[in-house]
């Protein structure tokens, strides 16, 4: 995506938006720095903790983690072969945007 113009901040908190003449200026704290970055658009993703717990997947031997949600592969496939799971309660474990969290609803 970088090479596409998009940069993507993780584990960065977002701690001003303003606009300033024609300019959308962010500003962004990482760790102990803080950076303001001109952006053309400003795209925020916000969620809730999963809400797994409660559906005794244990007993469907279905895995799953309380900070993320229902494990699954690729395909939505989860640790039971004939189940699987729908986008917003699964977190894949084989993809590197595993770290966004999708969330169970």
């Amino acid at each position: 995506m970088s090479r596409d113009g998009i940069d993507i901040h993780l584990n960065t908190q977002t701690v001003g938006v303003r606009v300033e003449g024609d300019q959308k200026l962010v500003e962004l704290r990482s760790d102990d720095s803080t950076t303001t970055v001109a952006v053309d658009e400003i795209l925020i993703g916000v969620g809730q903790n999963p809400n797994v717990e409660a559906l005794n997947l244990e007993a469907a031997g279905v895995k799953y983690d309380v900070k993320s949600g229902i494990k699954v592969n690729d395909f939505l496939q989860t640790t039971n072969k004939r189940i699987y799971a729908r986008v917003m309660s699964a977190l894949s474990i084989c993809s590197p945007i595993s770290k966004m969290r999708p969330r169970a609803s």
